[in-house]
Order: structure tokens, then C-alpha cells, then sequence
């Protein structure tokens, strides 16, 4: 009966306010920039110039194509070549023009992977935060059950001792009862997880998993560098398909053979909230990382067109005519 009693009191949900669970990340919109530019240069689908190939990676050209500079490549491009036999003040402006747009559009799109990249910091944070509170309070219990455990069992051992030469029955049971409770005491030291109801409403990791056709958590830039193939053939898997593999590859997630433990782990990460222990918020802090990681990839992506972009304007530039 008290470790029934015990073990019941223990399993209860801590209760947190919401300020102190939701903390002061909850996104009221992670889209911080405008996309209504980059959706209009988008629908056109515009394919870069043949000659580009020869001064541009494929990396680049496709993230051109992201973030809606393929038409300002285009016409830098076509500039430039204007420029060997013609070097007029206009043409000079011209230059200078398209590159300080195709500059615009790389800023733009870096400050978009920096402000999702700090909302999803946050959110980690958040979760590590309340993971080594609930931590904390379940290591505050089993050294209290432990030491409960030990003084318990020494003071059976001692009265037992002392009532061994008056009543050997008394101290058998003495020594009994004390033996239980301590072993009980130490069982539960080492049981009655800890939970918090734990509120994500903005739930980026939903949009990964779920996979909408319009993301209402990233801009469209980077919505779509996670959810294109990477690499030179068609059968190279999105980021957004190597991060559930990932998930499930490191035991995140339950496999797929595994339907009942999926969707129930699914509806926990990627619904709006719910009841978690430490170590499922530790496992969304990382999830979390990992997704972090993949959209800052896009950074390097976008250092890469800035640099060939320069490299051929500065060619093109000296090229003798």
C-alpha cells in the first residue's frame, strides 16, 4: 500500500504556468520578411542563360533560382558581355545595378535563414530548459528515497539488534518490515518519472514531417531548399526526407514497422503540445538541431552565388577586347 500510494503521488504532471513553459520565443510569425517578391519572380520560372554554367556551379544556379535572382543573373550577365564593346557610363550603371539587386537578394535570403534559425535556437533552448528542470526534480526525489531507503534500513538493523536478546519474533518482523520499506524506497527511487505538459501552437517540426505544399513556418526559399533534391541526380533525397530518416535512423523516431509507437511519437513532436518527460524534450531540443543544421546549409549555398557572382563580374570586367 505505500508504494502504490507512493508511486501514484509521483507519477502526477507538474503543473507550470505558461509563462514559464512557453517562454519568450513562441513565434506569433516566423515568416519576419515579406515573400509577396519572391513568389511574384517565382511563378515565372525563369531558366538561366546557357553561358552561366561556365562561370556558376549548379549549387548556385539552383539557389538563384530560390531565392528569385535567375532573372537578374540573366541580365548581369548579359551586361557584361554588352560591356566588352560597349564601356558607356549607362552601361557601367547598368552593372552596377543588377549587381547591387542580386546582392539584395542574397542579404535578403541570409536574413531569412538567420530568423529562423534564431526561432528554432529558442526553441531548443526552451526545450532543454524544462528537460533539466524535470531532471532536477527527479534527482531532488531519489536522493531524498535514498537516503530514506538508508536511514530506514539502518535503524531496522539497529532495532534489531537491540530486541534480538529480549524478543528474536519482534526483531525478525522489525527486520522484515525495514527490509521492505527500503527496498520499496529504493525501487522508486529509480521509477516515477517525472512529466510537464509541455505547449508548442508554432511547431516547425510539423511542417517537416507533415510536408504542406505551402509551409506556414518557412518563407518559401527556404521551404523549398528543404524540400528539393540535393545533389547531381533525381534520386538524391530532399533534407526534408534525410531528417525523418535521420530521426528514425538514431531511434528518435520508432521505424515505420513500428505504425502504433510512430503515430503516437507523431502526435507528440509534431501535434501542438503535450505531456513529456525529460528525455522527449531532450529528443525534440535535438530534433530541433538537426533541423537547424540542415536550413544553414542554405548560408553556404548563398556565400557560394555572392562569390561566383563577383568572380565573374570582375572577369568579365577585365577580359581584353
Amino acid at each position: 500500500m505505500l508504494l502504490f500510494t507512493t508511486a501514484c503521488r509521483h507519477s502526477k504532471v507538474i503543473q507550470l504556468a505558461d509563462t514559464d513553459v512557453q517562454g519568450a520565443c513562441n513565434p506569433k510569425n516566423i515568416r519576419t520578411i515579406d515573400d509577396s517578391a519572391f513568389s511574384i519572380i517565382h511563378a515565372t520560372k525563369t531558366a538561366p542563360h546557357p553561358e552561366l554554367s561556365k562561370y556558376y556551379s549548379a549549387t548556385s544556379l539552383q539557389v538563384a533560382g530560390l531565392i528569385g535572382a535567375t532573372d537578374l543573373l540573366n541580365s548581369y550577365f548579359n551586361l557584361l558581355q554588352r560591356y566588352q564593346q560597349d564601356s558607356s557610363v549607362d552601361t557601367r550603371l547598368g552593372i552596377l545595378e543588377y549587381r547591387q539587386q542580386i546582392v539584395y537578394r542574397i542579404s535578403v535570403a541570409s536574413l531569412e535563414v538567420g530568423s529562423v534559425s534564431s526561432e528554432l535556437d529558442c526553441e531548443l533552448e526552451r526545450a532543454h530548459q524544462v528537460a533539466d528542470y524535470l531532471l532536477a526534480k527527479k534527482g531532488n526525489r531519489e536522493k531524498n528515497l535514498t537516503v530514506g531507503a538508508i536511514v530506514v534500513t539502518a535503524a531496522g538493523a539497529v532495532l534489531t539488534g537491540i530486541l534480538k536478546d529480549n524478543s528474536e519474533f519482534a526483531a525478525d518482523r522489525i527486520g522484515i518490515v525495514s527490509g521492505l520499506v527500503g527496498a520499496g524506497l529504493g525501487v522508486l527511487a529509480l521509477t516515477g518519472d517525472k512529466k510537464v505538459e509541455f505547449k508548442h501552437p508554432e511547431n516547425a517540426l510539423a511542417d517537416i514531417w507533415h510536408q504542406p505544399a505551402v509551409s506556414k513556418m518557412f518563407p518559401l526559399p527556404i521551404w523549398q531548399f528543404l524540400c528539393m533534391p540535393h545533389g547531381d541526380t533525381a534520386k538524391q533525397k530532399t533534407l526534408r526526407s534525410r531528417l525523418i530518416a535521420d530521426w528514425q535512423k538514431l531511434g528518435q523516431l520508432p521505424p515505420n514497422s513500428q505504425m502504433e509507437e510512430l503515430q503516437e511519437a507523431a502526435n507528440l513532436y509534431f501535434g501542438k503540445g503535450g505531456i513529456y518527460n525529460a528525455d522527449q524534450l531532450n529528443n525534440r531540443a535535438n530534433m530541433l538541431d538537426q533541423l537547424t543544421a540542415a536550413i544553414n546549409l542554405l548560408t553556404q549555398d548563398l556565400r557560394l552565388l555572392l562569390r561566383e557572382t563577383e568572380a565573374m563580374g570582375e572577369l568579365l570586367r577585365t577580359r581584353k577586347q
